[in-house]
C-alpha cells in the first residue's frame, strides 16, 4: 500500500521519539557503568518512561509507529471529512527560571504528526509575510540574526533608551477570537482545511496525566497549547498587529514569541511604541506583567552619567547585548558552570567524599577519574572536536562544519574578558577538586597519587599520558575562549545559521 503524507509524517514522530528514548537508556547505562567503576560497587538501573504514555497508547511512540497505517488512515478520512479533532494532551509541567511552573501541553504522537505537518506548510507559505523583526520559530532567521540586529543597532551609541517589558501568561492567555480575526483578514495564506485544524487544536482541551480519558467534553476556551508545533505559527500571529504597530511608528525592536525589545534614540517615540504594546496586548486578551518588566531605561557605558535609569547592556533570548559585547545572561552563566561543578563534583569528589575509594582507579599512572571527567569537560565545551582539531582550524582555515558543545549555542559571544574568566574558574574548580580527592585518598591510607596529583595548574594545560608502548593521549586542559575563537570565527566566514548547534535556535522564553 502507498505510504501518505500523513503516514510518513506519523512514522516520522514516531522514530524522533524513539531514538530520543533509546538515547536516554544508552545514557543511562553508560552513567551506571561510569558510577560503578568509581565507586566499586553494583548500581541498580531504574528505567522511566514518561508517565503519559501510561495513560493511552497513542502517547507511546513504539505503539504508535506499530500501528502507523491504521492510524494514518483513520487520520486521513478525518482530515476528509472535515472531523479531524485532536485528541486531548496531557499537561507536562517544566520549572520556569523565576519559580513555579510552566505548562506544556503533549499531544499524541499521530496528532503531533499533523500539527508538525501543518506548521511545516503554514510557515513555508506565509514566513515572507511575517515581520522581519519577528525571529521565533522561524527557518529563515534565527535567534542569532535577533541578537546580531540588536548589537548592530546598539553598536557604539553612547546612549539609547531602551524598553523591556514582559507579558504574563502569553500562551495561556490569547483570545481565540483575536487570532480568528488576524487570520481572517487575508494577510496569510491559508486553506479552509488549515483553518479547521488550527481551530481544532486551539479547542483541544489539556488534562493531567493521572486523569487522562480520550472522552471529555472539555475545550480550551483562550491559549494556544506550549508544546505543539502548529503553535509557534499562531504565537507569531497572535503579535502580527504588534509588529506592524512598532514598524509604523519606525522604532527598533525584536521580537520573540512574547519576548520584545524596543528601542529608540527618543524618549517620546518609545514611550509611544510602549503604549501600542498595551493597547495590542488588550486586544489578545494578555496582561503586561509590570512587576517582572524593567520598564524604560536609558542603555549606556557605565562611566557615563545619565539623568535616567541606566544600565550598560540587556537581556534577550539568553543573551546580554550592548554597545560594546555580546554575552552569555547571568541565568544561562550559572547553568553552565552549575553543569560543569556537577561534573567535577561527580568524578572526583562524590564517590571519595562517601568512604569509597577504589585503588585500580588509580592504576596505570593516571587517575582515571580525572580521565573521565576531562573527556566530559571537553565534551560539554567542545561536541565532537578534539584539542588536537581546535589548535589546528585555529591555525589555520576554518572549516565549514556543524559545531556542537556549549559555545554552538552561542557562536556570536565576544565578550572575551568573560570567557577568559570562565577558563580561570573553571582550572581553579578542578585544581581544587584535585587536591581534595588527594587528600581524601590520603587519609585513607593511599600515599602514591599518580598524574595528575600534586601538580601546579600550569601543567594541567599541557599534560599529556602515555597508557601503553606507541599510545599517547593528548589532555591538555580545555578552553572555553579557545573554542568560542574558533565558532565565532566561523560565524564570520559563514553566517551562525550555518556553522551553530541546529538546536541552538529552539529558545522557550519562559
Amino acid at each position: 500500500m502507498k505510504k501518505t503524507v500523513i503516514c510518513a509524517a506519523v512514522l516520522a514522530e514516531a522514530e524522533k521519539l524513539i531514538r530520543r528514548h533509546q538515547k536516554y537508556l544508552s545514557n543511562l547505562a553508560a552513567g551506571i557503568r561510569r558510577k560503578e567503576r568509581r565507586s566499586g560497587i553494583s548500581i541498580p538501573k531504574t528505567l522511566l518512561t514518561p508517565l503519559y504514555w501510561s495513560s493511552d497508547s497513542g502517547f507511546n511512540p513504539y505503539y504508535v509507529h506499530a500501528h502507523a497505517g491504521g492510524i494514518a488512515y483513520a487520520i486521513d478520512k478525518a482530515l476528509a471529512s472535515s472531523r479531524y479533532k485532536p485528541r486531548p494532551a496531557a499537561i507536562y509541567r517544566v520549572p520556569k527560571e523565576g519559580g513555579g511552573t510552566r505548562e506544556v501541553s503533549v499531544f499524541q504522537v499521530a496528532d503531533n504528526a499533523v500539527s508538525r505537518l501543518t506548521f511545516q506548510r503554514l510557515i513555508e507559505k506565509n514566513a515572507k509575510h511575517l515581520s522581519a523583526r519577528a525571529y521565533a520559530y522561524r527557518r529563515d532567521l534565527t535567534v542569532h540574526d535577533a541578537v546580531l540586529h540588536i548589537y548592530s543597532d546598539f553598536y557604539s551609541k553612547s546612549r539609547i533608551f531602551v524598553a523591556e517589558f514582559d507579558f504574563s501568561k502569553y500562551f495561556d492567555s490569547i483570545s481565540h477570537e483575536h487570532i480568528r480575526r488576524v487570520l481572517r483578514d487575508r494577510r496569510f495564506f491559508l486553506t479552509e482545511r488549515e483553518l479547521r485544524v488550527i481551530d481544532a487544536f486551539l479547542r483541544a482541551p489539556a488534562l493531567d496525566a493521572d486523569k487522562y480519558t480520550r472522552d471529555t467534553d472539555k475545550e480550551r476556551e483562550k491559549g494556544i497549547p506550549q508544546g505543539t508545533s502548529i503553535s509557534l505559527f499562531l504565537a507569531n500571529v497572535a503579535a502580527y498587529p504588534l509588529d506592524k504597530k512598532l514598524e509604523a511608528l519606525g522604532v527598533g525592536f525584536a521580537r520573540y514569541a512574547d519576548d520584545t525589545l524596543i528601542w529608540g534614540e527618543s524618549y517620546d517615540i518609545v514611550c509611544r511604541a510602549v503604549n501600542a504594546l498595551e493597547e495590542t496586548a488588550s486586544e489578545m486578551g494578555v496582561q503586561l506583567n509590570f512587576i517582572k518588566s524593567e520598564g524604560i531605561s536609558i542603555l549606556c557605558p557605565e562611566t557615563l552619567a545619565a539623568e535616567f535609569r541606566a544600565k550598560s547592556a540587556v537581556s534577550f533570548i539568553g543573551y546580554k547585548i550592548g554597545p560594546e559585547i555580546i554575552s552569555f545572561r547571568e541565568r544561562t552563566l550559572e547553568q553552565s558552570k552549575k553543569w560543569m561543578s556537577y561534573l567535577i563534583y561527580s568524578n572526583l569528589l562524590q564517590e571519595p567524599k562517601k568512604g569509597r575509594l577504589p585503588i585500580d582507579r588509580l592504576a596505570h599512572g593516571m587517575d582515571q577519574d580525572y580521565l573521565i571527567m576531562l573527556i566530559q569537560l571537553r565534551r560539554y565545551l567542545y561536541g565532537e572536536l578534539r584539542e588536537s582539531q581546535l589548535r589546528k582550524y585555529l591555525a589555520r582555515q576554518t572549516p565549514l562544519l556543524r559545531y556542537h558543545g556549549l559555545m554552538s549555542f552561542y557562536p556570536i559571544v565576544n565578550d572575551e574578558k568573560l570567557l577568559k574568566e570562565l577558563d580561570g574558574w573553571l582550572l581553579n574548580s578542578v585544581h581544587r577538586a584535585l587536591r581534595l580527592r588527594g587528600r581524601l585518598f590520603q587519609k585513607a591510607g593511599v600515599n602514591f597519587l599518580p598524574s595528575p596529583h600534586n601538580l601546579p595548574k600550569s601543567d594541567l594545560l599541557k599534560l599529556t599520558y602515555r597508557p601503553g608502548p606507541g599510545r599517547l593521549l593528548d589532555l591538555r586542559f580545555p578552553s572555553i575562549a579557545r573554542v568560542a575563537r574558533l565558532i565565532r570565527r566561523a560565524s564570520q566566514t559563514y553566517g551562525a545559521s550555518a556553522i551553530s548547534n541546529p538546536k541552538s535556535n529552539i529558545y522557550y522564553p519562559s
